[in-house]
């Protein structure tokens, strides 16, 4: 995991490299895995790159903010 800079008034990111999550795409919630974590960008918000599978070896990858995020 790389390390993570902590910037004064920013909260700690609740998310690791390798965590499942799952969000809302279009109108289904559909599940992935963070491949990276992007840092606290504009404002301290936490973003992170997530990879979600589809149709056996297709992989799209998403830039979400952690609000939309959650465990899956």
């Amino acid at each position: 995991m790389p390390l993570v800079r902590i910037v004064e008034g920013v909260s700690p990111p609740r998310f690791q490299t390798g965590t499942h999550v799952r969000f809302r795409l279009a109108d289904e919630f559909v599940r992935g895995k963070i491949t990276e974590y992007r840092g606290p960008l504009a404002a301290g918000r936490h973003v992170y790159r997530v990879e979600v599978p589809f149709d056996g070896n297709y992989v799209m990858a998403y830039e979400l903010p952690e609000e939309e995020l959650k465990r899956a």
